[in-house]
């Protein structure tokens, strides 16, 4: 198809047609069983390309269809294959199942561009191949067929989304072959490649049915090689004899070949599984009917038992638990449906108390806040309402002391920087500007002094740590090696411990508020229903009051407080009367 004129292509076929046919009557075996029409239908399972056809829009959609379903028809047959069949060949002098796959994959590549060429040029002369040489290099003999399998699968699914976008003008455009000096229409070339993939198609299919023909007829026996070689063998050797001296020589090699070759010893030979004949499966299936049916949980022991090593099936193992019989499981139902139910609460505290270790549960934890009421968040939003608002200093502020511990907060803070006006900040960069300019290196050093601590920095800093050398490292994983071990439970309670200030550590843990019950909850409503309502003004008196108690007096309120007020002559006239 690549190397030869359509005229020239067919007196070469013909030509090796006649050749094997000769082959076969010079052996006078199986001479008697095929025709010409045999050996052509071995080469041509389903007949030759008829070039020069037209073609209907529905002819090209069914050889469209036939290029899409190649790869998931090849795959079918190649799992049909046995051992070794795929270096089998359909026919004698041909091509290998292998090699008609990697034919495939390189053929419809390159018939892939030529059609893609054709329909974006005007055309275009395309470029051929040697497909014979090609077959014969060494990735086509002994190359996996899964790889040419997978590429054609991908390049039929951009192949068929292609075509299948074209339309009647693309269809007529064509290009150009300079073997066959003839124009290939899109059309044609789709009917060519429909052809190509049922025609080698077949070819995989001859050697997966073992080599046999429509008729029943053994193509294996037929065109097997050794018949080939040994007609050519017994035509070379009519009218020759070898002489004595001659074969002298042959013996001789042979023996000085045998005694240069080292003795190797002969390697245990395994023992091969051979086939079974029909009564052994028989006696094997009925055996295995009558044997009693084993439960799940039994078949799943046998498997753990066949994964465990030999060392570890033979520690006793613990009684497993059977698979419960549906008497059980209604008596275990019956019984859970007689306990009492529980509150959400209690199931939640349940699962709380399952999921910590026994030793955390000995542990008295600290306690923890419940859920504040709408009454409760309204009141604090209230008194948030109520107090003054805080410039942004004063936050920051407020932030920063949160922040600090407890011994912290009782140091008496500096003076705060309030926000500098613009002639300040003027001031402050005329200055910045006299200064001389420091080095990089002094930068850095005044930045690494401003960072540290007032009390850090009279603290002669200590020795930096220096690298540990090997033998350290070493002594270090020994020794705690050493320790023992630590439970779980107590590896938490260090954290947490490590986690906690040294005065929280101190202070004696609260006992935990319990959940309410629906019962105090209802009295806590009614007897908050029952008080009597306060007005906007009462509120913010209290939460007023509330704040001042806990706030420290002023020097001026305790001058206030110590010197009484003079009542005004109204009021002390008033007070008489």
């Amino acid at each position: 198809m690549e190397r030869y004129s359509l005229k020239a292509h067919f007196l070469h076929q013909t030509a090796e047609i006649y050749d094997l046919k000769t082959n076969v009557f010079d052996n006078q075996i199986y001479s008697s069983q095929f025709t010409m029409k045999d050996l052509i239908a071995l080469r041509y399972p389903i007949g030759n390309f008829e070039y020069g056809k037209t073609y209907t829009v529905n002819d090209t959609r069914k050889h469209i269809n036939d290029i899409a379903e190649l790869p998931r028809n090849l795959k079918k047959i190649v799992k049909k294959l046995r051992d070794g069949a795929l270096d089998k060949s359909y026919r004698s002098h041909g091509w290998t199942a292998r090699q008609v796959i990697h034919h495939l994959a390189d053929s419809h590549m390159n018939a892939y561009i030529r059609m893609k060429l054709a329909a974006t040029e005007t055309a275009p002369v395309i470029k051929p191949y040697e497909e014979q040489l090609w077959a014969e290099m060494e990735d086509g003999k002994h190359g996996s067929a899964k790889v040419s399998i997978k590429l054609l699968a991908a390049l039929h699914q951009r192949w068929v989304d292609f075509l299948s976008t074209l339309s009647e003008e693309d269809l007529d455009r064509g290009y150009y072959h300079p073997v066959n000096k003839r124009t290939v229409t899109l059309q044609e070339a789709i009917a060519l490649y429909s052809w190509h993939s049922r025609h080698h198609l077949a070819h995989i299919k001859i050697v997966a049915n073992g080599g046999v023909l429509k008729g029943g007829k053994s193509a294996k026996a037929e065109f097997s090689a050794k018949s080939a070689d040994q007609s050519s063998d017994s035509k070379q050797r009519k009218g020759r004899k070898m002489s004595e001296e001659h074969k002298e020589k042959i013996r001789a090699a042979h023996a000085a070949r045998r005694a240069d070759k080292p003795v190797q010893p002969e390697p245990a030979a395994i023992q091969k599984r051979t086939r079974r004949s029909s009564e052994e499966v028989a006696a094997e299936k009925a055996a295995k009917a009558t044997k009693p049916k084993l439960s799940r949980a039994e078949v799943l022991a046998l498997a753990r038992a066949a994964r465990k090593p030999k060392a570890e099936v033979k520690v006793a193992d613990a009684p497993k638990r059977t698979r419960r019989t549906a008497e059980e499981v209604a008596a275990e139902k019956a019984a859970k449906a007689a306990k009492p139910k529980l509150s959400r609460a209690e199931v939640l505290a349940l699962a709380r108390a399952a999921r910590k270790p026994k030793a955390e549960v000995k542990v008295a934890d600290a306690p923890k806040r419940t859920r504040r009421s709408a009454e409760e968040v309204a009141a604090e939003k209230a008194a948030k309402a109520a107090r003054p608002k805080l410039s942004r200093a004063e936050v920051l502020a407020l932030a920063r002391a949160a922040r600090k511990p407890k011994a912290e907060v009782k140091v008496v803070d500096a003076p705060k920087r309030t926000r500098r006006t613009a002639e300040e900040v003027a001031a402050e960069k005329a200055a910045k500007a006299a200064k001389p300019k420091l080095s990089r290196a002094e930068v850095l050093a005044l930045a690494r002094a401003a960072r540290k601590p007032k009390a850090e920095v009279k603290v002669v800093d200590a020795p930096k740590r220096t690298r540990r050398t090997a033998e350290e490292v070493a002594a270090e994983k020994a020794a705690k090696a050493a320790k023992p071990k630590l439970s779980r439970a107590e590896v938490m309670a260090l954290a947490r411990a490590a986690r906690k200030p040294k005065a929280e550590v101190k202070v004696a843990t609260e006992p935990k508020r319990v959940r309410r019950t629906a019962e105090e909850i209802a009295a806590e409503k009614a007897a908050k229903a029952a008080r009597p309502k306060l007005s906007r003004a009462e509120i913010l008196e209290k939460a007023r009051a509330a704040r001042k108690s806990t706030k420290e007096p002023t020097a001026s309120e305790v001058v206030a407080a110590a010197v009484p007020a003079k009542k005004p002559k109204a009021a002390a006239n008033k007070a008489k009367k």
